[in-house]
């Protein structure tokens, strides 16, 4: 008897380690929308950001999100990095944006950007730019909408 109780234990505990081993549904989702980032010549890169919710402002938090980046050389020397926050916007920008770190750009040339930052959806919550790359933070909740975000580092983004 003793000897059956030792067998099932052993096979649930290698049981139990494969299939916390195993990725998930979820996992396989993302690795697959990450692998078509890829072909689509686009990189993705894990960052942190500060938490811009109400919580996350008051208890100073950062959290880790992924960059969908397109790598080109550009002429300009700004540097950007514009974040959707529930909180106040930031100077010159539209409703739910503020500044992160980097420079700012001045009340003519944010203009160019207003209605381009109105109209992304709420799981595009930051947008990266670069003379290097430009970069789409995005929180990957909805794949139907990475067609979106291959328009949007595919386009010519003023700034």
């Amino acid at each position: 008897m003793l000897s059956i109780i030792i067998i099932v234990v052993s096979i649930m505990l290698v049981y139990g380690a494969v299939m916390w081993v195993k990725p998930s549904a979820k996992d396989k989702r993302l690795a697959s929308l990450r692998m078509q980032a890829l072909t689509d010549g686009m990189q993705v890169q894990s960052c942190q950001i500060q938490d811009l919710s109400i919580d996350g402002r008051l208890n100073k938090l950062s959290r880790t999100v992924f960059s969908y980046r397109r790598y080109s050389k550009k002429e300009s020397v700004h540097s950007l990095l514009i974040l959707r926050t529930s909180g106040e916007s930031g100077i010159y920008l539209p409703d739910s944006w503020v500044w992160g770190t980097g420079q700012r750009l001045n009340e003519a040339q944010t203009q160019q950007l207003t209605p381009l930052l109105q109209q992304l959806p709420e799981s595009i919550v930051g947008i990266e730019l670069t003379p290097d790359y430009v970069g789409v933070i995005w929180d990957e909740r909805n794949p139907n909408e990475y067609p979106l975000v291959k328009q949007l580092l595919l386009s010519d983004i003023p700034y």
